[in-house]
């Protein structure tokens, strides 16, 4: 058992060797068919531009002709894009030689490029020659000098000097073609053998997951069930927080509600009273011209501020409205109130039949309107809100939109707990509560809450 162990590992061991043996083989064969294909791509873009420098002097020596025989000076055309372009073709020429990855060039190919510049220019310089004595009023000395022989001698050794450049660049063609057709048959042996060997090595490969399949269905029937696991305690834990947190809020509305009740009845029957014996005292104890009338005054108002401040803590713990006449009153009266204190243009639709929901509903219901407003106050910039309300046989329906700055709703839902706390009371009751940027600008709520949910018993069986 161990002499067969000890085979196996190394057979595998040497498989393995001869594998990374064959990638390094294969790879230094790759670089060298790269470098073929660079020297390749790099001499034939040395005879396009040879090509091409010898072009331009064409180009401009025929347009020079066809000055000097019509005077339209629209012939002299690919004689200045000669003139501009010819010098900088030639210098990266001489760059792509002289800064070659494989070294400096010959002695041989560096006086042909000295030829090539030096012709190049001598056959400009007659150009420019038979053009100025042209613009000097000497037509027939400038054809005179076309007539020479001077220009078809120059251009004849432009040509031989470029032939012999073309004709290296052919025999480096063809010495990285050679090499690049035996690095195929390399490529292609190495190839043949790594193949041999990844059959190999699939053999044990498939000898081992044969072996392993079983254990490994055994860990993902185990794995598969204690996610089942997981994920229903997940669900049963994130089920308990929800209904804390619904229970939680309901507990600080209670509160908030009895303080609001506390202090409605308390304080403000104590300020009320107060403010009729500062009244009656008043009347009886200041008599004309006397210097208390002022304090007496002074302290009205603040008796008066203290009973405003009194009723806007009251509002603000537990709308009387809300209690007394219903949910679409007193969101009308906190929307409009909220919307003169930042005045700010707002709109408002409400449906027409009179919403009877229960008391959990309505509270979270204005406390969802009552945080988008606020928010849309202090953060949109806006100048426009619009408040929709709708309902139809088994929804309510609720729009809130701004023309403000608008909001990243991922990122905002991430970090805002206003938000959040608005989406949990709304999917407290089974509906759904989105927040998107329109095109248009600005930000859209979308909330929709099940009837059936939210409506108070009486109305439910109505």
């Amino acid at each position: 058992m161990f002499e067969g162990n000890r085979l196996y590992m190394w057979s595998v061991a040497a498989v393995l060797v001869g594998l990374l043996i064959a990638a390094f083989m294969l790879e230094l064969n790759t670089e060298q068919r790269v470098r073929d294909i660079k020297t390749l791509a790099t001499s034939q873009a040395r005879k396009a531009d040879v090509a091409e420098y010898v072009r331009l002097i064409v180009d401009a020596e025929t347009a020079q002709r066809g000055y000097l025989l019509t005077e339209d000076p629209s012939y002299l055309q690919p004689y200045e894009h000669t003139r501009g372009s010819a010098p900088q073709l030639l210098d990266k020429i001489s760059n792509d030689y002289l800064f070659e990855a494989a070294g400096p060039p010959d002695d041989a190919t560096r006086g042909d490029l000295n030829q090539l510049r030096e012709l190049g220019g001598a056959k400009m310089d007659e150009l420019v020659a038979s053009l100025t004595l042209n613009s000097a009023n000497r037509r027939e000395a400038a054809i005179e000098l076309v007539r020479t022989n001077v220009g078809k001698r120059t251009m004849d050794d432009l040509r031989v000097v470029a032939a012999s450049l073309d004709d290296r660049e052919n025999q480096r063609i063809e010495s990285a073609l050679s090499q690049w057709r035996s690095g195929i048959v390399a490529s292609r042996a190495m190839l043949a053998g790594g193949t041999l060997l990844n059959i190999a090595l699939l053999i044990l490969v498939a000898y081992l997951l044969n072996r392993d399949l079983r254990r490994r269905e055994s860990i993902a029937a185990q794995m598969e069930q204690h996610t089942q696991e997981l994920e229903h305690l997940v669900h049963r834990r994130t089920a308990e927080l929800s209904a804390l947190s619904s229970h939680l809020q309901n507990v600080a509305e209670r509160e908030k509600a009895a303080i609001a009740r506390e202090l409605h009845d308390e304080l403000g029957g104590i300020m009320v009273a107060a403010k009729m014996d500062v009244t009656w005292l008043e009347r009886r104890l200041t008599r004309e011209g006397d210097d208390l009338a002022l304090r007496w005054t002074r302290l009205r108002k603040l008796l008066d501020d203290g009973l405003n401040l009194k009723r806007r803590v009251v509002e603000t713990l537990r709308p009387t409205l809300l209690d007394n006449m219903g949910l679409i009153p007193a969101v009308k009266w906190n929307y409009q109130e909220t919307c003169a204190r930042a005045g700010i243009k707002c709109t408002e639709i409400y449906p027409e039949q009179e919403l009877r929901l229960n008391d959990e509903a309505s509270i979270a219901v204005f406390r969802v309107i009552q945080e988008a407003t606020t928010n849309i106050i202090k953060h949109a910039k806006a100048s426009e809100v619009a408040l929709t309300m709708s309902l139809d046989d088994e929804h309510l329906y609720i729009e809130i939109r701004d023309n403000g700055v608008g909001i990243p709703t991922r990122q905002a839902a991430r970090a805002s707990h206003g938000l959040a706390s608005m989406q949990h009371r709304i999917t407290s009751f089974g509906g759904t509560w989105r927040i998107s940027a329109p095109p248009s600008g600005g930000t859209k709520i979308e909330i929709s809450l099940p009837l059936a949910r939210i409506l108070a018993p009486v109305a439910a069986s109505a």
